[in-house]
């Protein structure tokens, strides 16, 4: 008998509550699928070529004292066209919106040449280094068709400098690095659809002359605008997502 009643109270007792399970039950299912639409993202792939480098002096009158007759060609310098390779995630907004994050390994070569009479420094300065970059970008669609995709972005960059060589040939001033670098980015990317959730395009990012000093020496590499990052990496981009 007291069993019997048990069951009827609970019978009782779920009637009551009903109407507030399936409210309750009813935001979490809501919750879920607005969670599904909110997350869904693109995977890249991104190989090609890196361009540039560290920003050294080039303008000889920016010593003191110097003039174009007495210092011509004080520092030179040349960058060699290297690796890049990027694991991209983005993730989707309203109104054809992205936010995109993930890590660059970014190679660089780099040559500072000294050829001063007036301070005695005629010498070469080698840079061998890895550049492991975290983007943040803001996208959005310039163009969308039906299977192709125009997207700019903008954003900063996280650096840490890898030094893998560095090598003094000659006489030189004293000089410092640093392993750390921020610095804006903006890029421009096309992909079309290839098969399935599959695109396929082409990429260019920029880092700006603006950002953490790398590279600084004591008599030529002092300006605001000297050992910044500027680079230029473009190249293939796979993306998968749907």
């Amino acid at each position: 008998m007291h069993i019997i009643l048990n069951i009827v109270r609970m019978k009782l007792n779920i009637q009551k509550y009903f109407p507030i399970i399936i409210l309750f039950g009813g935001c979490n299912i809501s919750n879920v699928t607005t969670m599904k639409k909110a997350s869904s993202s693109f995977y890249s792939i991104l190989i090609g070529k890196s361009k540039g480098g560290i920003i050294e002096e080039s303008i000889v009158d920016a010593v003191t004292g110097a003039t174009p007759e007495n210092h011509v060609d004080a520092v030179s310098g040349a960058t060699e066209t290297c690796f890049y390779f990027g694991l991209h995630k983005e993730f989707k907004l309203k109104n054809e919106k992205a936010i995109e994050t993930g890590i660059d390994i970014i190679a660089h070569k780099q040559s500072v040449i000294y050829n001063d009479s007036i301070f005695h420094y005629h010498g070469e300065l080698d840079f061998n280094y890895l550049r492991l970059s975290i983007p943040i970008t803001y996208n959005f669609n310039l163009l969308k068709k039906e299977n192709s995709l125009i997207q700019f972005k903008a954003g900063l960059s996280g650096n840490y400098m890898y030094w893998i060589d560095i090598i003094e040939i000659g006489s030189m001033p004293n000089y410092s690095l640093n392993n750390f670098a921020l610095s804006p980015l903006v890029g421009i990317s096309f992909s079309r659809k290839a098969f399935g959730n599959y695109s396929v395009g082409a990429f260019f990012n920029t880092s700006l002359y603006k950002g953490t000093k790398v590279f600084k020496d004591e008599i030529y590499n002092i300006s605001n605008k000297t050992g910044l990052l500027s680079t230029l990496e473009f190249g293939l981009i796979i993306k998968m997502g749907n």
